[in-house]
């Protein structure tokens, strides 16, 4: 990494010296012409993160603990301006959200190794406690739905949709289209797109409560009914393309803010561990000087298990997406569902 250091300090000064980062795209989205907003540059902030975590992962297996922390949050932070983004759209928020898991890492490492203060610790954890993944993707669909609203009022259906281009000239196309999609249809998927994305608003106010999982069955079931129901439906035609599948989204933001809510419950652990020599029995023993209150899982409402283990360790996890208590066992899957399965663990160390 030694050709990137003089990219990385640059970027390590940025993230710390400014209120939000400017890395996720260069002007904000018009309102004039939503549609033409710029493109964010993913790729860029994927490489920067994967630098800085593996930067900060070789620092700390050196025993360099500050230049670890130094670029662990300035990832935190770049994470935070992704998610933050005033106008932010839907696939900011997943990126926001996946990076998240990349700058946890350094987190999860140096906590286990104690190569954190607890000034340094306590600032992370500060970070942490701005950084709203559910928070950033309801924003991102309130956008989405202005923006897609927006698109069908400014639409000029083209007869393309239904004929082949060369079978009649331009001009009969545009005047065709109106006949076969007249204004009204338009209108109908302008009021189902709206709708639709109000269900995932909706969703997302059930987060953090016992109500989360069974609401997201219900709603399930109500967009298969949907998909079934109006397949061949002008009035859903334009709704069914704009609409991306959400199910994924929520789950995986879901996923990222239990990961927070463990990695901030993690540092408060250590921080104890420094302060008296031992973790505690409960994480009510964090109250109020590490916490103000003791952290809920996302996924149900119920407080985050704790357990402590032999040889001075502990097991942190939340339920997972199966919303069943399986002792910390991790998923065993790689790819796909990988969320529906096994819990959501603070891992321990692995063994030489």
């Amino acid at each position: 990494l030694a050709p990137m250091e003089p990219f990385l300090d640059e970027l390590r000064k940025a993230a710390v010296a400014r209120p939000l980062t400017e890395l996720t795209r260069p002007v904000p989205i018009g309102n004039d012409h939503p549609d033409k907003a710029p493109i964010a540059r993913f790729q860029f902030i994927r490489s920067s993160l994967f630098a800085l975590d593996s930067h900060a992962c070789a620092s700390l297996a050196i025993g360099n603990g500050s230049a670890a922390f130094e670029d662990a949050l300035a990832a935190l932070r770049f994470c935070h301006g992704i998610l933050e983004c005033p106008d932010i759209l839907l696939v900011e928020a997943m990126t926001g959200s996946s990076a998240m898991s990349i700058a946890l890492q350094p987190v999860w490492e140096a906590t286990r190794r104690h190569q954190w203060t607890d000034a340094q610790l306590q600032r992370l954890q500060h970070e942490l406690d701005q950084i709203q993944p559910l928070r950033a993707l309801e924003r991102s669909l309130q956008h989405e739905r202005l923006l897609a609203l927006w698109v069908m009022d400014h639409l000029k259906p083209s007869l393309q949709w239904f004929v082949p281009d060369g079978f009649i000239d331009i001009e009969k196309k545009t005047w065709a289209s109106h006949v076969l999609f007249p204004r009204g249809w338009v209108k109908q998927n302008k009021v189902r797109t709206a709708e639709g994305i109000q269900w995932n608003i909706d969703l997302l106010a059930a987060c953090g409560t016992p109500a989360f999982l069974p609401t997201l069955a219900q709603r399930d079931l109500a967009e298969s009914a949907f998909e079934s129901g109006n397949a061949y439906s002008p009035y859903t035609l334009i709704t069914r393309m704009v609409l991306p599948a959400f199910r994924k989204v929520i789950v995986g933001a879901t996923v990222t803010e239990a990961k927070v809510s463990l990695a901030k419950t993690a540092c408060a652990l250590e921080r104890y561990r420094l302060a008296k020599g031992r973790y505690p029995e409960a994480l009510s023993e964090l109250l109020p000087q590490y916490l103000e209150q003791v952290p809920l899982d996302v996924i149900n409402g119920q407080p985050l298990r704790y357990s402590l283990q032999p040889n001075d360790s502990y097991r942190l996890y939340s339920i997972g997406m199966n919303g069943v208590d399986e002792g910390g066992t991790l998923s065993a899957k790689t790819s796909g569902d990988q969320y529906l399965d096994g819990d959501l663990s603070w891992p321990e160390l692995s063994t030489p």
